[in-house]
């Protein structure tokens, strides 16, 4: 079963109004410019910090025979399609994402697919020990006035359309960041979390390729900028989330192509785009976001 998720059209001068609270921050300079080995607390930080553009963890957080379980499985679930991406990506979703949501109210309210929450449920507790056995607290992301919990981890099937290729591979761009207090601004009823309010925070994505089609998946490339308000002016299209590319003429970059069952992280809070594969790759990726508050070292997960 599939249905289509529409994404909001936020009016720019709205944007621009509420932009004065949203973060001002500035871009961490990368410590060096590759795919680190996370091995360690100082590692993983300093991907969560943006210090390091790309970071890929030792230990195999899905076994081969799971993998193939899940990809079977997912096939029985219901799906969504996101309606305003099909010119640069052809995506479906399982699970529920805050972003896509038209309404706070209404992101909180729905109820996750049980199937899929028992099908993935693993795989989120898996990476939680890993990141508690670094010496992070770990909880999940809780609306103060409701005490629900946001909703965690996606599944994301993911194809790009054939006029996106050259002999170069997928062309087209979908650069952007990741960022909950300006995905939360351009919904009406949104309140900073609590544990949020007024502190410091860096956001970060752990993600999970599950099936690439057997050919070369898209490469996931990080930009050394991160997000910070004064950048507003520069979104752009359907529900304001896209970015112009021109403005990061300059910045360094750093690609990794994602490899099976490996479990990567990148600050989401850096610009990303993902291009350059084979156009035969039909790519599964699961992914969970984090929010890290250094002053409570608590990591909050949500998606």
């Amino acid at each position: 079963m599939s249905f289509s998720i529409s994404i909001p059209n936020p009016d720019s001068h709205a944007i621009q109004a509420i932009s004065r609270w949203l973060p001002s921050r500035r871009t961490p300079i990368w410590d060096r410019v590759e795919t680190a080995r996370l091995d360690s607390r100082n590692s993983v930080g300093k991907v969560v910090t943006g210090r390091f553009p790309i970071g890929v963890l030792p230990e195999d957080i899905i076994t081969e025979s799971e993998r193939l379980e899940i990809v079977s499985a997912l096939k029985t679930l219901s799906i969504r399609r996101y309606d305003n991406t099909g010119e640069t990506e052809k995506v479906s979703v399982h699970g529920l994402t805050f972003v896509d949501s038209p309404s706070f109210h209404d992101y909180l309210m729905e109820e996750q697919d049980e199937a899929f929450e028992q099908l993935t449920a693993p795989l989120l507790d898996r990476v939680i020990g890993m990141f508690e056995g670094y010496g992070f607290n770990v909880a999940p992301l809780v609306d103060t006035v409701t005490m629900l919990p946001y909703h965690s981890k996606v599944c994301r099937e993911i194809s790009i359309p054939d006029d996106c290729y050259t002999s170069e591979g997928n062309e087209c761009t979908v650069l952007h960041c990741d960022d909950l207090l300006r995905d939360g601004w351009i919904k009406p009823d949104f309140r900073i979390p609590g544990a949020l309010e007024g502190m410091v925070y860096n956001q970060f994505s752990v993600c999970i390729s599950l099936e690439d089609g057997g050919y070369r998946p898209d490469d996931l490339i990080v930009y050394e900028k991160q997000y910070s308000r004064e950048m507003e002016p520069h979104f752009f299209g359907k529900g304001g989330w896209r970015y112009d590319a021109g403005k990061l003429a300059g910045c360094r970059s750093h690609s990794y192509t994602p490899e099976l069952r490996k479990c990567y992280m990148f600050s989401t809070l850096n610009f990303h785009d993902v291009r350059g594969g084979d156009r035969r790759s039909q790519r599964i990726n699961f992914s969970v976001f984090f929010i890290y508050v250094p002053g409570t070292n608590t990591l909050y997960y949500y998606n």
